[in-house]
């Protein structure tokens, strides 16, 4: 298959912008009270899509980034349900913000990086 379709350079230009989303998300959380963790996992999105762009991209690194997302979203979703739980007056909204942000950054990253397991598995056959 030509590597100049249009289909072909569409993919490209949206994974180069998913590379510079999942760079900004890792860098907006280097003031997050714990960066580390969110800080890692979007990098290595990152580093997944521009594996992609390179035509080097690993099936072993897209599914630790699958299951990075998977450990965000749940080590998130837990405190999100018992937010939603509580009456509008007590809720923060700031902290709602946060973890809404928090377990659907994941659940993207998720679905790119399975989006790109799956293409890759495909190619493979």
């Amino acid at each position: 298959m030509s590597q100049t379709t249009p289909r072909a350079i569409a993919f490209k230009i949206t994974a180069i912008v998913l590379v510079a989303y999942f760079v900004f998300a890792a860098v907006v959380y280097y003031n997050a009270p714990e960066p580390v963790h969110w800080m890692v996992f979007y990098t290595v999105c990152a580093l997944c899509c521009l594996l992609t762009v390179l035509r080097k991209d690993s099936l072993g690194l897209l599914y630790i980034a699958i299951g990075m997302g998977v450990i965000e979203m749940a080590s998130t979703a837990d405190a999100l349900v018992a937010v939603l739980r509580e009456t509008s007056e007590s809720v923060n909204s700031k902290s709602f913000a946060v973890l809404r942000r928090d377990f659907f950054g994941a659940a993207i990253s998720i679905m790119v990086c399975a989006c790109l397991a799956v293409r890759l598995r495909r190619a493979v056959r």
